[in-house]
């Protein structure tokens, strides 16, 4: 019974190996071209809280991260590669629409004061569509792109009797759209070059904004 026992523990064993993926070492690319990857809207600024740069790197900074040796372990295969930005293609200011953040009915009889306020996570962030690394892009761009914080925001409304109100949160961003290009080496056929585009975002500030709905209405 106790040999049966072994062979079955032994059998289970040999399974789970095989079955195990196994992980590359090295480069982090292929897991690296994405942070915080929600596109914002492009859109035009409210004039609302004061502009902020956040994650911006310093010239030594930057210098540091493009001093950093390019060459490294291909995504998949072992062949060395470099990363580089072509061109910024375009930079604007964009937004994502967090929604509803809060909401009460007032049916106290008066007038009423509507308040928010709580801490939110804040990030950067940066897509890009094929294998690459973070600390290309933050070089290029000058900010570090993987950045985040979290901080309180506060907002407060006036809300009539007998009505409902609501307050909505967006994010807001600068925005730099990009070319790019990853080379192998040695060069192997077309595979010698890869070209892609993205995108990086650096957030700057918050915009509330408030709307009444009839009485006790969602």
């Amino acid at each position: 019974m106790k040999k049966k026992l072994f062979c079955l523990l032994l059998s289970v064993f040999v399974i789970l190996s095989i079955c195990v993926p196994a992980f590359a070492h090295g480069d982090s690319s292929i897991t690296d071209s994405n942070f915080n990857a929600e596109k914002p809207i492009r859109g035009i600024a409210p004039f609302t809280a004061k502009p902020s740069k956040f994650g911006s790197l310093s010239n030594k900074e930057i210098k540091d991260l493009q001093s950093v040796p390019e060459v490294t372990p291909r995504h998949i295969a072992i062949d060395p590669h470099s990363h580089q930005i072509t061109q910024i293609t375009d930079t604007y200011d964009g937004y994502i629409d967090r929604g509803e953040v809060e909401s009460a009915y007032n049916g106290s009889g008066d007038d009423d004061v509507l308040t928010y306020s709580r801490e939110r996570s804040i990030s950067n962030g940066y897509h890009v569509n094929i294998g690459f690394t973070s600390s290309v892009v933050s070089a290029e761009v000058g900010y570090d792109v993987t950045w985040s914080d979290k901080e309180t925001f506060a907002y407060s409304m006036d809300v009539p009797d007998d009505k409902t109100g609501h307050i909505g949160f967006q994010d807001w961003y600068h925005v730099k759209d990009f070319d790019c290009v990853t080379y192998y080496f040695p060069p192997v056929g077309s595979d010698y070059e890869e070209y892609g585009s993205g995108w990086s975002k650096q957030w700057w500030k918050p915009h509330f904004y408030s709307w009444i709905t009839d009485g006790n209405t969602p």
